[in-house]
């Protein structure tokens, strides 16, 4: 869940979030930058330790799954919600996802972060970012927006991944929803490749002329910079409908 210390918006612990949520606290992230503590402060999210369960059925967001989130999963997150693993993604192969107790594991689909530390990079979301994917993909979209108006770059996360959600929630089972990420996640990474090409095409012709500046910026970074060319390339499939990401934080 680290996410760069954006202050989460003023959000009321009378207040109780319509869906419930839980995480697993695995003590890597800093709490003061945390979306998931964020939310569990806020008494939007209920913390467990490592060895405890979670609650009945509820679908459990985690890179072990062997099956996709998709809307076929409304009604049991309706009634036992949703839980996420809260770890570092520096530290995530120290997790062991196996011992966790409870609940159906799924994984998200391809999605692309919002976050102010992963901006644009495939997979790298917050807890907060995988609880609103799963809920916009589920068919509860008030709710999902509700979660993320409490955070500055929330509605970037929708706005960035929003044709890929919406079409993940035209889905109706996980082979479904897989089919439909395979096919973004192909053309996203067609047009990095054609990228590089143009990179390389274009640092040959500068070292061909002798000026050696033939290259754009963007290009010159090559893949030396992937958070830079991540962040270009997202904003760029966001607009135009292909891109998206996958993951836990």
């Amino acid at each position: 869940g680290g996410w760069g210390g954006e202050p989460l918006r003023s959000v009321q612990r009378s207040e109780r979030f319509p869906v419930p949520l839980a995480m697993w606290d695995f003590g890597q992230c800093d709490a003061k930058r945390c979306t998931g503590k964020k939310l569990s402060r806020a008494g939007w999210i209920k913390e467990l330790k490592p060895s405890q369960r979670c609650r009945g059925r509820a679908i459990v967001l985690s890179p072990d799954a062997k099956q996709s989130v998709c809307p076929d999963d409304r009604a049991v997150i309706q009634q036992d919600g949703i839980c996420v693993v809260d770890c570092s993604w520096n530290r995530v192969d120290d997790v062991c996802f196996t011992t966790l107790k409870g609940g159906q594991p799924r994984l998200l689909p391809f999605l692309v972060a919002a976050n102010p530390v992963n901006y644009g990079r495939p997979f790298k979301l917050t807890c907060v970012e995988a609880i609103a994917a799963c809920l916009f993909i589920v068919g509860f979209r008030s709710e999902c927006r509700l979660l993320m108006s409490k955070f500055k770059w929330g509605e970037g996360f929708l706005t960035l991944n929003g044709e890929l959600l919406e079409s993940y929630a035209t889905c109706t089972d996980s082979a479904s929803v897989v089919a439909m990420q395979q096919t973004y996640f192909e053309a996203w990474g067609q047009e990095r490749l054609d990228r590089k090409v143009q990179s390389e095409r274009a640092l040959k012709g500068g070292d061909e002329d002798g000026s050696g500046s033939g290259s754009d910026p963007e290009a010159d970074s090559g893949d030396d910079n992937p958070a830079r060319e991540d962040r270009r390339g997202a904003a760029r499939r966001a607009r135009a409908g292909k891109e998206g990401a996958a993951g836990e934080s």
